[in-house]
């Protein structure tokens, strides 16, 4: 676990470098497994409270009233215009300058990264405890053929399709590192989208797989009738994490479409929760040039062979969460699997 102010608290070492607990501030935890963290104490009156943000980094801030409120009513309007971006560690923001808002209701016990232009002292309103919600078009992430990790580590892309004459609803469009996919959603109309994009970490023992700030960002599409694969052009050589988000165009002018396309949806591992053994059902396995078992901590457990049905057998490993990686030509595609004895 760490915060914004360098400290840190990590078990296995000894280490704790934290204190006590700011409930104001947000913090970062990176767990073994899924876990449900409970809060107890006196509520406190969120207007009593000063939270402060500084210009030019990530303020990582908790939201302290008892009720979920609409994100455009808990922060004042007087500062919406100095707030560059807000995300949550699901993939949720809110950019008031381009009018994106995925977050729609903030949510007690979560934290929340805020830039600012300008520094900035202000306090949640009282009166919003009873200011009802709002809803917000979620983005369908539900995609077949890209895969992807969810490490926590958020950064927004967002993408201007208005110069793609042919995409269609049910296209599926998706952010690259090299070949490594770090994010993508399912196309349902309009001309700018957002995509949450996953950075990498391997640090203290963890090895998270995603982008690496400074690489360059690359788009392709997988068609929904076709199932081409497309590699788009961007208008600039954008990078990740070079702002707090980054906004490109994309246009037809393509640079590669693979005929080999690997159907990542017809792939079928079962059962998934399972005791010892888990089977691997592959129809297009002449595609796939390598199979493998990581752990939570990105580290390569199992090499598998390339074949139409393979079996895992993880007698004497522990019980948690594993994936299993698929590689082609062109792609890494992963999906979660859980070992419960």
């Amino acid at each position: 676990m760490y915060n914004d102010k360098g400290g840190a608290y990590i078990p296995e070492y000894n280490i704790n470098t934290i204190g006590d607990i700011e409930f104001r501030d947000g913090y970062h935890l990176f767990t073994t497994e899924d876990t449900t963290i409970y809060f107890e104490g006196t509520p406190v009156v969120p207007s009593a409270w000063n939270i402060a943000l500084e210009a030019g980094k990530w303020n990582s801030i908790a939201y302290i009233s008892q009720e979920s409120n609409p994100i455009t009513s808990a922060f004042p309007a007087s500062m919406h215009d100095s707030i560059e971006i807000v995300q949550t560690s699901s993939g949720h923001v809110w950019i008031p300058s381009l009018a994106v808002n995925t977050i729609g209701n903030m949510q007690p016990g979560v934290g929340y990264q805020v830039a600012t232009s300008a520094n900035i002292n202000f306090s949640f309103a009282y009166n919003l405890l009873k200011s009802g919600s709002f809803k917000v078009q979620e983005a369908n992430t539900n995609t077949q053929y890209f895969s992807y990790t969810k490490t926590g580590l958020l950064y927004t892309v967002v993408i201007d399709v208005s110069a793609l004459a042919d995409l269609e609803a049910g296209d599926e469009i998706a952010v690259f590192d090299g070949k490594l996919c770090v994010g993508a959603v399912v196309y349902e109309g309009g001309d700018v989208i957002t995509v949450a994009t996953w950075e990498g970490y391997a640090k203290n023992g963890v090895n998270l797989v995603g982008f690496k700030a400074g690489n360059e960002i690359a788009v392709k599409i997988s068609k929904a009738k076709s199932h081409a694969l497309v590699s788009l052009s961007t208008k600039d050589n954008d990078t990740f994490k070079s702002g707090y988000y980054s906004v490109i165009k994309v246009s037809d002018n393509t640079s590669s479409i693979t005929a080999d396309v690997f159907d990542f949806g017809a792939v079928k591992v079962y059962p998934n929760p399972f005791s010892d053994r888990v089977n691997i059902s592959i129809p297009d396995a002449a595609l796939v040039k390598g199979i493998n078992i990581v752990n939570v901590s990105g580290e390569v457990i199992a090499e598998l062979p390339v074949a139409g049905t393979i079996e895992w057998n993880a007698t004497g490993k522990a019980d948690g969460i594993y994936f299993v990686n698929i590689r082609t030509k062109n792609n890494i595609f992963s999906t979660r699997i859980v070992l419960q004895k």
